[in-house]
């Protein structure tokens, strides 16, 4: 699903809407919660835009599941064995992926077999349980460059040129 995150968030947020110079979006886990990370880094747009078209994303991403055929999901799920599949080309790599189970104090050094267990048994419909839950969490994390600030208030504007206020913001919990 990586590489399926990526393309889509590229082509709608970067390519579509050009929201910024960098726009990375990948599945993410910390303290054993699964995610998704999306990163959009630019200049042009301001925060609110970036935070609302994300959303719109992340709806036509829902679309987008819905919507693919059983081969194009199987060839995803294909893709994703294959990679967990790959054994390490060298010792620090090697070492890296057991040393991260020891930090996170997980101690789940086999967690490649697992995962290909429960890959033979995910559908799309897990998947769009997944990505339309109601009650997801969302942190917008937002950093401004003084210069950008600047230009902005010299011009007499608003910090987000596009009309949507920071106060306009929707709230996340």
């Amino acid at each position: 699903m990586g590489t399926f995150l990526e393309e889509s968030s590229f082509e709608f947020l970067r390519s579509e809407h050009q929201l910024g110079y960098v726009v990375v979006a990948q599945p993410s886990a910390s303290l054993g919660v699964q995610g998704v990370t999306v990163v959009v880094q630019g200049s042009r747009k301001g925060t609110a835009e970036m935070a609302l078209r994300v959303d719109q994303w992340w709806t036509l991403l829902q679309t987008q599941v819905a919507n693919m055929t059983q081969d194009k999901f199987s060839g995803l799920k294909h893709s994703f064995q294959q990679v967990l599949m790959q054994k390490e080309t060298d010792l620090a790599t090697l070492t890296s992926r057991f040393w991260n189970h020891i930090q996170n104090r997980d101690y789940l050094f086999n967690k490649r077999f697992y995962v290909m267990q429960l890959l033979d048994t995910l559908s799309q419909k897990d998947i769009l349980a997944a990505l339309s839950r109601k009650d997801k969490g969302t942190l917008h994390v937002n950093v401004r460059v003084a210069n950008h600030e600047d230009k902005f208030q010299k011009e007499g504007k608003d910090s987000d040129t596009h009309g949507i206020k920071d106060s306009q913001w929707p709230v996340y919990k």
